[in-house]
């Protein structure tokens, strides 16, 4: 037989225990009842402690953050990554809500206030191309996608590309708006206007009901900004880009065509290129660095104000 030999003082290399990485909790609510908790606890005596804790968590707001947050904090893991890796507006891969403009400001309001609660809030799913409940009856069917499954952008996709651009540097945030500054130290902003019509998590808009969907689109009314921004560069050039019901949002067009069930290739070609037109407009600040401007945020619509 042959002999194995094992030399303990070979240099090695650096091994990750991945295993020990993330625990799943099913659903966030389940999860985190405390006889889940306890047995959880167990791990801590048997030498089996984890280092991040993963959850579906879908509907969840501000307030359910806080929670989860603060359960964790109190818990026998008070250190553990928070990851939330099923999240979006609704449980359903048929709710119109999803492809409509108030999921982009449902979207960037739930981020924006949850910064610093979760390691990570990742959004439910990237496309409609979606297995669960069998093939997408329709173009616009309220799947869970940022696209659709002719690949057309929502105005949940734009929502991201905006989060996106946003800097590493935070300056100040509020209940309608995020400053930042990136490593080159230009102004990356958000404004949007999430109506105090719907105060919570947004309504359902069961399939094939997008009329539901739409009224929720059409709840409040329009605020008006002034801003002032100081320390810019003088001259610099500021693009202000909108995502609101006419401008980056493909389903009011699909609407105008009359809600095809199945896209032609030339309603698919325009279809796109609408949902992927914002609104843009530029500015520039004066010559001490100075830029006033007046934003008029229709309901749910978002708007990015980027220094070039």
């Amino acid at each position: 037989m042959e002999k194995r030999i094992f030399d303990l003082s070979a240099q090695g290399t650096p091994l990750y225990h991945f295993w020990s990485s993330c625990i799943g909790a099913g659903r966030a609510a389940e999860g985190l009842r405390a006889d889940w908790q306890k047995q959880l606890a167990r791990t801590v005596a048997d030498g089996t402690p984890m280092t991040r804790g993963r959850s579906r968590c879908l509907q969840s707001t501000l307030m359910d953050l806080t929670w989860i947050r603060d359960l964790v904090k109190n818990s026998a893991f008070p250190d553990i990554e928070i990851h939330l890796t099923e999240w979006s507006s609704s449980p359903s891969s048929r709710d119109y809500a999803h492809d409509f403009l108030p999921e982009a400001a449902y979207i960037i309001k739930c981020n924006v206030d949850c910064i610093g609660l979760a390691h990570s809030l990742s959004y439910w799913v990237f496309t409609d191309i979606f297995e669960e409940e069998g093939p997408a009856p329709e173009a616009f069917h309220g799947g869970f996608g940022l696209q659709t499954i002719h690949g057309i952008p929502k105005p949940s996709y734009h929502a991201y590309c905006m989060l996106h651009q946003l800097g590493n540097t935070l300056l100040e945030k509020g209940e309608d708006y995020i400053i930042t500054k990136d490593d080159a130290g230009r102004l990356r902003g958000l404004f949007y206007h999430y109506p105090e019509e719907v105060p919570s998590a947004l309504p359902m808009s069961v399939y094939p009901d997008h009329d539901s969907a739409e009224k929720i689109q059409n709840t409040g009314t329009a605020k008006t900004l002034s801003l002032h921004f100081q320390g810019l560069t003088p001259g610099q050039t500021v693009l202000i880009k909108t995502l609101d019901s006419r401008n980056g949002n493909a389903a009011w067009l699909w609407k105008e065509m009359g809600c095809p069930a199945n896209l032609s290739a030339e309603q698919c070609r325009l279809l796109k290129a609408h949902a992927s037109a914002l609104k843009t407009e530029t500015a520039k600040a004066d010559h001490s660095g100075c830029l006033d401007l007046v934003l008029t945020l229709t309901p749910w619509s978002v708007t990015a104000v980027n220094a070039e």
